[in-house]
């Protein structure tokens, strides 16, 4: 996946608008352990590494929730795979049935309803598949 330079240009616009930043600002302290580097002739200076760090922070952050979403997603490409997921969180289809998809404890559910359950469950993917083969009747 690529997440490189998916924050990094507004970072750069604020790290440059900062005036005096290193001089009035004071630095983080893991920023001053690092070591300033020389690469050929041209110095890396303490703005340049300063950006490199909040990027790398960036896209360290993003590819976390990334892989938050995901794990959440995983189950629902397919029936089989939304039951485990609801075993696993309620114990029993049963449970997560009366527990989040049936709120109305009227015995049925209409795919507005389920995609409301899904979004509280913070669950994802392809919910029209699921809900074909849920909703076999076409009702």
């Amino acid at each position: 996946s690529d997440v490189k330079g998916l924050m990094s240009k507004a970072d750069t616009e604020f790290v440059e608008d900062v005036n005096g930043i290193g001089e009035e600002l004071p630095w983080p302290s893991d920023i001053l352990m690092h070591r300033w580097t020389v690469e050929g002739l041209h110095r890396t200076s303490r703005k340049d590494l300063w950006r490199q760090e909040l990027n790398r922070r960036q896209v360290s952050d993003v590819e976390m929730a990334r892989n938050k979403v995901t794990k959440f997603a995983q189950g629902l490409d397919s029936l089989e795979g939304f039951k485990q997921n609801l075993i696993k969180r309620f114990g029993s289809v049963f449970g997560a049935w009366r527990a989040v998809l049936d709120l109305h404890d009227n015995g049925r559910i209409t795919f507005g309803e389920f995609t409301q359950a899904l979004n509280r469950l913070a669950l994802g993917g392809n919910v029209q598949k699921v809900w074909r083969q849920i909703d076999v009747q076409d009702n």
